[in-house]
């Protein structure tokens, strides 16, 4: 999980190596038809890797619970069964409060790493 700025045109590829991967399942949030968010579930042989983002202009308006409650749902509609795991750095308070609030298990990595696990 890198926090360096990225090239465009290497996010535009990367972007398109994900939407194209059929292990990748990429669902995007909208509000009063405006993008707010999306959440991603990269798809391994052992565990499924969640990653959300919120839009700044909506961060503090509960719509990272949403989207990660909503993703979810959706995502278990899609029949996998491995289980859902989010890294969190210890810094990201909200992120952190999200999983705990919809009962993941919580496992520190390190100092500065969280990992969430749900089934």
């Amino acid at each position: 999980m890198s926090q360096n700025a990225i090239a465009f045109d290497d996010h535009k590829a990367w972007f398109a190596s994900k939407i194209s991967n059929e292990q990748v399942f990429y669902y995007l949030a909208f509000v009063d038809h405006e993008p707010i968010g999306s959440i991603r579930f990269d798809v391994f042989s052992d565990e499924v890797v969640i990653s959300y983002l919120i839009d700044p202009k909506h961060h503090g308006k509960g719509w990272g619970k949403k989207i990660l409650e909503e993703g979810m749902i959706q995502f278990d509609s899609d029949a996998h069964t491995a289980p859902v795991v989010g890294i969190v750095k210890t810094d990201n308070v909200a992120s952190l409060k999200i999983f705990r609030d919809l009962h993941f298990r919580e496992e520190r990595i390190d100092d500065n790493t969280v990992k969430f696990t749900r089934r």
